[in-house]
């Protein structure tokens, strides 16, 4: 609610601001919002990388996106005031109304780029009263669950915890909320116009990231606040990476349990099996979680929002992982929130289920013949370290599972900003 009368502020003041500009100029002005908004959101992942190189990793996109909108629209206002210095009378009612026209246009680009810029911050799932996937409060008194399951969702001596959790085990996209004022989507559809014609480069913005807004959101929902919701590879050295990966077999099926006690799980069903259904495979990746990616007290926290699969366009989450805490193979179903933790430089075992168009055409019509991942799949942990999977060969022999992938049976974890 806030969040999304914060938005609509900032739209009424630059459409009325334009608005008191008469029509020619507010026209050259939106032109140049829209210009400034598509090189800003357009360019601020590469611009970040080069400059910054993982410094002020939380705020550093937003930064940049503010710096890249200002910095455009200031210079293109600059030069274009000094060699078109007059105006342009269009008569008094005309002018009102092309005026107010243009404010809003640029209105919607101006609150659009704020509401995406203040998206990559890192808020909780929740910011100003609005998230984009519905929540339910959880208040709960866990002062009588051992302190095994309470896997860093508190301190040491804290018995209640307060959190926004998502309803749904595993959101989807058409049942997102949007903003009173919808102005991040409209802009993100711009953008990704533009990106395919007149600032075009080597892939179009929906094919690197095809729902951007549920993306930060899920790479936002799970982690406490203070740890780190962002990760880069810098100087060569990635925070996580993929050692293996296995297609199973069509029809295959894994067993499956929640994955947390049910006082922190919740009562959602979790079927036995995990079974892939036509068209689709199980995939399993072995991801190696680098020492770096750890907190000051040695732990990683994540949740499975903080790992996106990219396949063909097509954004995919881990359902799971895979571990054998008691020496039977499991999958354990996590929730997208789930607040998992686990020792820097362990191995951990994600699920997928992936469509067969995953899979490399070319080794997918050899009959018995090695699979492989299509061109262009990649594996994103916590948004930008971004891990190369395509062509990518499936393992003939598994590995052998992790025998405690995540941080769910052991001693208490404080909030990472208490440790160290």
């Amino acid at each position: 609610m806030i969040f999304s009368i914060l938005i609509i502020a900032v739209f009424g003041t630059v459409a009325f601001f334009h608005f008191t500009q008469g029509f020619f100029s507010a026209f050259i002005s939106a032109v140049l919002t829209i210009v400034a908004a598509s090189v800003a959101i357009g360019c601020t992942e590469s611009v970040t990388h080069a400059l910054l190189a993982g410094k002020a990793a939380e705020v550093a996109n937003s930064l940049v996106m503010c710096m890249l909108f200002a910095g455009t629209y200031t210079i293109l206002r600059v030069l274009f005031d000094l060699f078109i210095p007059g105006n342009v009378n269009f008569g008094s009612i005309p002018d009102k109304i092309g005026a107010a026209v243009m404010g809003i246009i640029a209105g919607v680009f101006a609150a659009g780029t704020v509401a995406v810029m203040a998206q990559y911050l890192p808020f909780g799932a929740t910011m100003g009263m609005y998230s984009r996937h519905e929540t339910e409060d959880k208040n709960e008194d866990y002062s009588g669950i051992p302190d095994w399951a309470r896997r860093g969702r508190s301190d040491i001596t804290a018995d209640l915890i307060s959190y926004d959790r998502l309803v749904e085990l595993q959101p989807t996209p058409d049942k997102a909320a949007s903003l009173w004022l919808p102005v991040d989507s409209i802009v993100l559809s711009f953008v990704d116009m533009f990106s395919a014609g007149s600032l075009a480069g080597d892939a179009t913005f929906s094919s690197v990231h095809p729902n951007l807004l549920d993306e930060l959101y899920f790479s936002r929902a799970g982690i406490q606040q203070g740890a780190q919701k962002t990760a880069f590879a810098v100087g060569g050295k990635s925070q996580a990476s993929v050692s293996s990966m296995v297609l199973l077999a069509e029809k295959t099926s894994l067993p499956m349990t929640a994955g947390d006690v049910k006082e922190v799980f919740g009562s959602d069903p979790v079927p036995p099996t995990l079974a892939a259904k036509g068209g689709e495979r199980i995939l399993r990746l072995r991801v190696d979680l680098a020492p770096a990616a750890a907190e000051k007290d040695s732990y990683v926290r994540f949740s499975m929002g903080s790992f996106r699969l990219l396949v063909n366009g097509k954004d995919y989450y881990p359902l799971g992982y895979l571990a054998a805490p008691d020496g039977v193979t499991r999958v354990y179903r996590c929730r997208m929130d789930d607040m998992l933790v686990a020792t820097g430089g362990a191995p951990l075992e994600l699920i997928f289920v992936v469509s067969d168009a995953a899979i490399d055409p070319a080794t997918k019509a050899v009959k018995g013949g090695e699979l492989k991942l299509a061109s262009g799949t990649a594996l994103y942990y916590k948004r930008f370290n971004g891990i190369d999977l395509g062509g990518m060969a499936s393992a003939k022999e598994e590995q052998p599972v992790p025998a405690q992938g995540v941080l769910q049976r052991k001693g208490l974890v404080k909030y990472p900003q208490k440790d160290g």
